[in-house]
């Protein structure tokens, strides 16, 4: 069985390559989701000017396929592990690669309250390549683009890095995309959320992570690089403010949480019955993409990763017994006709 990358695909870098990284990335903001390569890339600060610049990622597998939980990620860490040492094994169904898209530029405003908001990471990514958006003061938008045509693999525009706001992906279809202004959904605060351990509860917004013992917790130590960064901290909000360049499906509820993880064996998913729907209903849990590896979930784009039931008093939904959400960012629920 093949062994896939457990979290954020990309070559490993070697210490020159990142720390031009971290150096281009105000100070330890990495990629989210790209490889590091950035050593030929001339990549500008936020609010700089210039075109955009292309940022090599590593290949992302489409294959359906295992991976060892256990084993670190080429550009992630791994926490974990079963209580005799030895390793748990998860595996996704993969999706088929992405299309290939003919892309020169995209653009979106980001606000919150109806303010511009700068300085974000925003990246126009495919499975083989990212671009970055640079923020133009002069219109308030994000501008990714290049001089003449260029290939992307299942290009999406990702809303900054999941730290601060949720992350969301806009997939690109047209080589031309203006995606207008989008108000983020700011996290709770950091400093505020709670460590993700095996064996533990960790409880943020209202949403319950319950993870058991020998639970292995993958995510990007590139991005997530200070305990504080690790903490999960989440929001729930109701799915009329996402917008609708994610093109998710049918949702009647949406939860935005960070770090961008990923968990061996899946989480159990715990939240306040904000819908009021009756004790037993059913409930389909789906789950925006990031990862290029397309483990659990196509790149940029939703699958059904988990289901959930109703509790019994009314009060709560919880992912059922024989399921649980193998990872998180950005999930949706939907009530079941």
């Amino acid at each position: 069985m093949e062994k896939r990358r457990p979290h954020r695909p990309g070559a490993r870098p070697d210490s020159r390559i990142a720390s031009i990284a971290i150096a281009f990335f105000l100070g330890g903001w990495a990629l989210a989701g790209c490889a590091m390569k950035v050593d030929e890339q001339k990549v500008p600060a936020p609010g700089g000017s210039g075109g955009s610049s292309p940022i090599p990622m590593g290949t992302g597998g489409a294959a359906a396929g295992g991976y060892d939980a256990r084993e670190p990620s080429e550009s992630g860490s791994t926490v974990g592990g079963t209580e005799d040492g030895g390793k748990n094994t998860c595996q996704g169904p993969g999706f088929p690669e992405p299309a290939v898209v003919s892309y020169l530029s995209s653009r979106v405003a980001l606000q919150e309250g109806g303010q511009a908001v700068a300085d974000l990471l925003v990246l126009l990514c495919g499975t083989d390549t990212c671009n970055r958006a640079i923020f133009d003061p002069g219109t308030g938008y994000y501008v990714s683009q290049t001089d003449i045509a260029m290939e992307m693999v299942g290009p999406m525009l990702k809303t900054g890095d999941g730290t601060v706001y949720v992350e969301m992906g806009f997939p690109v279809r047209t080589p031309t995309t203006d995606f207008g202004v989008v108000q983020l959904i700011r996290l709770p605060d950091k400093g505020t959320g709670v460590a993700l351990a095996a064996g533990t509860d960790a409880t943020s917004g209202g949403v319950v992570l319950s993870l058991a013992a020998g639970t292995e917790i993958v995510m990007d130590e590139y991005v997530y690089d200070t305990d504080e960064a690790k903490q999960f901290r989440a929001v729930i909000f109701e799915s009329a403010k996402l917008p609708p360049y994610t093109e998710a499906p049918k949702l009647d509820l949406v939860i935005g949480s960070t770090p961008n993880a990923r968990f061996c064996p899946p989480a159990t998913l715990t939240l306040p019955n904000r819908p009021n729907w009756p004790p037993g209903t059913r409930v389909e849990i789906h789950h925006q993409g990031f990862q290029a590896d397309q483990e659990w979930a196509p790149y940029g784009g939703w699958t059904r990763v988990a289901t959930a039931t109703v509790t019994s008093d009314g009060l709560s939904i919880r992912t059922d017994a024989d399921s649980g959400v193998p990872e998180i960012g950005l999930l949706g629920l939907h009530k079941v006709d």
